[in-house]
């Protein structure tokens, strides 16, 4: 979705874990931002542990760039990347009124995932969409903390760092406070980014400085 009106259009609805007709997609931000859309990750196997590790890496930086037929060949530690091209925060939307979210049915999928964010210091934010077909009974804020908390039990990220967005519904205006919640996001994204990037050139330096003792 854009927040220009002539380009948004209505959230894709999918629950089925299964992976979207978008692979990745890239949309340029600012001041040498990229934000990437990956296609949805439920069972991470093999191949696509792989996959999501070159996309971190910077090895993979749009769908032409991904060829199934092919094995991914990336650094499975984050060793010996380029800066400038790795993945500085992750995003990480989650569907609020998914029934799975409280059962605990991502969070040993995802933990391969979770792991390796936690290991190269990548910033995560909690997006639970769906805000809108929350029941009223859900909708509580005692229930949204629930939700909140069982949703960056999936992700890793700090309660700051968690947002609530209600998805364009077809057929009606997005409001404002919904553009603004979009907005506010993204700058909380470049933001992260711009600390993961200074925390981790102080860690480079650090290690060229050990390793030329």
């Amino acid at each position: 979705m854009a927040l220009n009106d002539e380009d948004e259009g209505p959230a894709v609805i999918q629950s089925t874990g299964a992976e979207g007709t978008i692979i990745l997609e890239s949309f340029p931000l600012a001041d040498g931002f990229t934000l990437l859309d990956t296609r949805g990750f439920d069972l991470l196997g093999g191949d696509a542990q792989k996959e999501i590790l070159a996309i971190l890496n910077g090895d993979i930086k749009d769908e032409s760039g991904i060829d199934r037929e092919k094995t991914v060949k990336t650094s499975l530690t984050g060793v010996g990347t380029v800066l400038r091209d790795e993945t500085h925060v992750v995003l990480w939307f989650v569907k609020a009124s998914d029934p799975r979210l409280h059962k605990g049915a991502y969070k040993c999928h995802m933990d391969f995932l979770r792991q390796q964010l936690l290991r190269r210091g990548v910033a995560t934010m909690t997006i639970l969409t769906h805000e809108d077909e929350l029941g009223s009974e859900e909708n509580t804020p005692e229930e949204r903390n629930k939700l909140a908390e069982a949703a960056r039990e999936i992700t890793g990220s700090i309660p700051d760092n968690t947002y609530f967005l209600t998805n364009l519904i077809k057929g009606q205006k997005f409001p404002n406070k919904n553009r603004l919640k979009v907005l506010e996001i993204i700058k909380r994204s470049l933001e992260l980014s711009e600390s993961t990037i200074k925390t981790r050139q102080t860690k480079r330096k650090m290690r060229a400085m050990m390793s030329d003792r």
